[in-house]
């Protein structure tokens, strides 16, 4: 378990709330959980890596039946604008559902 990732993870949440709502997946914020499971499936939960422009946060979701854990990027600057390519596979959309 990394002590250094979860405090950046729970500072980051307090910092800005609004990258951890719950939507179709409820994110766990409960830190004996997130303990409990770093040490069962010897993984790193939290913050995992940190640029001038994006944030690697692997956060700990149920999706009310089961629990895993779930990889994001967060953009660094929250005044920034950003940009949207689609992609296009053999005359197919490529889409992904962003939590």
């Amino acid at each position: 378990m990394s002590i250094y990732s979860l405090e950046k993870y729970f500072y980051l949440m307090v910092e800005r709330p609004n990258e951890f709502v719950n939507g179709d997946l409820e994110i766990i914020t409960d830190k004996k959980l997130l303990a409990e499971y770093e040490t069962e499936k010897a993984c790193d939960l939290g913050v995992l890596y940190e640029s001038s422009y994006n944030i690697l946060v692997k956060d700990l979701v149920t999706d009310g039946s089961k629990v895993f854990p779930y990889e994001r990027i967060i953009k660094k600057n929250i005044q920034s604008n950003a940009v949207i390519i689609i992609p296009k596979l053999e005359d197919k959309f490529v889409l992904m559902k962003q939590f």
